[in-house]
């Protein structure tokens, strides 16, 4: 990934961060004291838009407002992800980012708002996207590989058009920017691919895709057919022109093209062979064996398990599952020794507060991984899988190694910053205080000279980014 080698990167979910309460946001950015504001939270239920216009339009542009003031009280920089609904969809070609914006009903609206919101930073950038899909949380993806498990017969839409984006895509193009030297642009840009589909013939690439190769039926549906509370824009195509010739797409590829390259369209858009597509919605799930006694670290682990032990800032389980989440599963199956089992339910919980499932198992004895298999037989249910120790740490090298890695893996991490229960350690742990307390220089003169700093606000739930 793009990202500056010293990036301080700090998660919040909507959980940490009400973005919608003006003073929680004005202390904890003050605190962070960030050169970015990435704003990935969204209040995203179109449909039950129309029923709370006010709540959407808290969150969709009140809460950037808020943002903007802060970034601009802490010298930070604002980057504020929208999407085709400030179009209303009646434009025959492709929209162009110099069109005016025209929202149709209320959730369009809030979202133009939004955009406008985030105008009044003295430095902002606003990407804007369409069909956003990937492994994580719901969206037409894993909506589709989860309908094709439940029925034999589908109906989807066939007269609405857009251009499907990776969230992978859109984390390295948010990533590039802020590593840039180039100051945000002024000016909204299209973060898009250049194929355009239907949903329908969406639905039908990611079924072939799919590695479990679903049969499912999927009938050709009209708007008309497929009732919906909101009016969906039929013309959701996007041009990108601006992100063509700036830095922005130099610094991603090396030579100035689109950022979403013909090689990265064809792991990504459809029609698609890849049978990667999916990373997990096929339902691989994890499993970390924390059953070591830890011997070799006595007389420490005589008190306490060795996955509870601190290292850098967390306690050294986190590590195993953050790789895991990493790969791809949401389920996690983590043994332990009957005596440490409640200490791991406890410290852990039921994943929720990760978007995962966690449940707890144990192994009697040191028996090793084949012993763990026929424990996770009844979780596993025929299920592909993924197994970790519970004391090792192989995120820290990954961070290091994602650079030779495929780019669609490099790009899945990417869009992970926000998932994991740790922050990137591996960027900030070897920053010294006089580092950490650099002066604050703008975003056009700093460069890659000393730590960035970014904030990341997301929904704890929903399709947002």
């Amino acid at each position: 990934m793009p990202w500056p080698d010293a990036t301080i990167l700090d998660p919040m979910t909507s959980a940490q961060l009400d973005s919608t309460d003006e003073a929680a946001v004005s202390q904890i950015v003050a605190a962070s004291r960030p050169d970015v504001i990435v704003n990935a939270a969204a209040y995203t239920e179109v449909d039950t838009a129309e029923d709370e216009p006010d709540r959407a339009q808290l969150a969709n542009a009140t809460a950037v407002e808020h943002l903007a003031a802060a970034a601009d009280q802490n010298g930070a920089a604002l980057i504020h992800v929208s999407n085709d609904y400030v179009f209303d969809g009646t434009k025959s070609d492709r929209y162009d980012e110099t069109d005016a914006t025209c929202p149709i009903r209320t959730y369009g609206r809030s979202k133009a708002a939004g955009e406008q919101a985030a105008r009044s930073a003295k430095r902002w950038m606003v990407p804007r996207t369409a069909w956003v899909y990937g492994a994580l949380r719901n969206n037409f993806v894993t909506t589709m590989l989860r309908l094709a498990r439940e029925r034999d017969q589908l109906g989807v839409v066939d007269n609405q058009f857009g251009c499907p984006a990776a969230a992978g895509d859109i984390a390295a193009v948010v990533a590039t920017a802020f590593g840039s030297s180039t100051p945000p642009q002024h000016d909204p840009c299209h973060v898009c691919t250049c194929d355009d589909t239907s949903w329908h013939n969406f639905a039908m690439a990611i079924f072939e895709a799919s590695v479990a190769g679903f049969r499912a039926v999927c009938e050709k549906l009209t708007t008309p057919e497929y009732p919906t509370n909101a009016v969906r824009p039929m013309n959701s195509r996007l041009r990108s022109q601006r992100l063509t010739d700036n830095s922005v797409s130099s610094s991603l590829h090396g030579e100035r093209r689109c950022p979403l390259s013909s090689q990265t369209r064809r792991k990504h858009c459809f029609p698609m062979t890849n049978p990667r597509l999916d990373l997990n919605p096929l339902g691989r799930k994890g499993i970390v064996l924390a059953r070591g006694t830890g011997s070799r670290l006595h007389p420490v682990t005589l008190a306490v398990s060795k996955q509870f032990l601190p290292v850098y800032d967390k306690p050294m389980i986190y590590y195993p599952i953050t790789t895991l989440m990493l790969a791809g599963p949401s389920e996690f199956l983590n043994i332990a020794t009957p005596e440490d089992r409640a200490s791991f339910e406890r410290l852990l919980g039921d994943g929720s507060q990760w978007d995962t499932e966690i449940t707890f198992a144990t192994q009697d004895a040191p028996n090793g991984i084949a012993e763990a298999f026929v424990i996770c037989e009844t979780f596993l249910d025929r299920a592909r899988c993924c197994l970790v120790l519970g004391d090792n740490l192989p995120s820290m090298a990954a961070a290091s190694a994602a650079n030779s890695r495929p780019s669609r893996e490099r790009k899945a991490r990417a869009c992970s910053h926000r998932r994991p229960p740790i922050p990137n350690a591996t960027a900030s742990s070897n920053l010294t205080q006089a580092q950490r307390s650099r002066s604050k220089r703008s975003w056009r003169n700093r460069g890659h000279h000393g730590p960035l700093r970014a904030v990341l606000i997301s929904s704890r739930r929903g399709r947002d980014l």
